[in-house]
């Protein structure tokens, strides 16, 4: 009798060590399971926009802190992918694109929970992406740093406001993910906005910078970039 409640002993324990083991990094259970996301800090740097005050995320969409990279997006995508390359783009291989085009004059993209806009998509209420005007303020309005946070290349913004001067960003030089490799990671940071460019609609608007210069232009909408959020109110 002894001898069967230790096999049974045995046994129950070896179910339990089974059941309460992890997945290996990157692989999901059978049932898929939601990451939360992260909200992270609204910073006010004093940016008024339109008569709108824009506060700054604290951190990358997909990150937890400001060092940390975060996930890569195309622009108009809400999910990150292992495939950046053109053939892979949501809304098509090349002009006409299905949306954001010449035809349909939608130069902004749509937010909210069904929308394109993956700020508003996965964090809600009043995030969203910056447009061109508010990375273009950002850049206007505030010093940009290179320094090293925690280890990581970046460039920390402080705002040039009166009464804003100890308020800061920092934006790591994440680089980019073009089908699929890992671009200038270290030495460059890409960051998109909401609004396509008007040269071409092929291309959108985004923030870059390396140590030597900072700069509003355009990337193409295929290319993963990091994403910044921002809070309006």
């Amino acid at each position: 009798m002894k001898k069967l409640i230790s096999l049974l002993m045995a046994a129950l324990i070896a179910l339990s060590a089974v059941s309460c083991k992890k997945n290996p990094p990157g692989k999901d259970s059978d049932e898929t399971k939601e990451i939360p996301v992260v909200v992270p800090e609204a910073v006010d740097l004093g940016i008024v926009v339109d008569g709108k005050t824009i506060k700054w995320a604290s951190f990358n969409l997909g990150a937890t802190k400001p060092e940390e990279y975060g996930d890569y997006y195309a622009w108009g995508e809400t999910e990150p992918k292992e495939d950046y390359s053109w053939s892979a783009y949501k809304f098509g291989a090349s002009s006409p694109f299905s949306k954001y085009n010449t035809e349909d004059n939608k130069t902004v993209l749509e937010s909210g929970p069904d929308g394109d806009d993956v700020a508003s998509k996965l964090l809600g209420g009043k995030w969203r992406m910056p447009t061109k005007a508010e990375l273009s303020e950002l850049v206007n309005n505030c010093e940009a740093v290179w320094i090293t946070l925690n280890g990581v290349e970046g460039r920390k913004f402080t705002s040039k406001k009166a009464g804003y001067t100890e308020k800061w960003i920092f934006l790591p030089a994440a680089g980019s993910l073009d089908a699929p490799p890992q671009g200038n990671a270290g030495t460059v940071g890409d960051y998109w906005s909401s609004s396509r460019a008007a040269s071409a609609p092929s291309l959108a608007r985004s923030l870059s910078f390396t140590s030597g210069a900072v700069i509003t232009g355009d990337s193409s909408r295929n290319v993963g970039l990091s994403v910044r959020p921002v809070y309006e109110e």
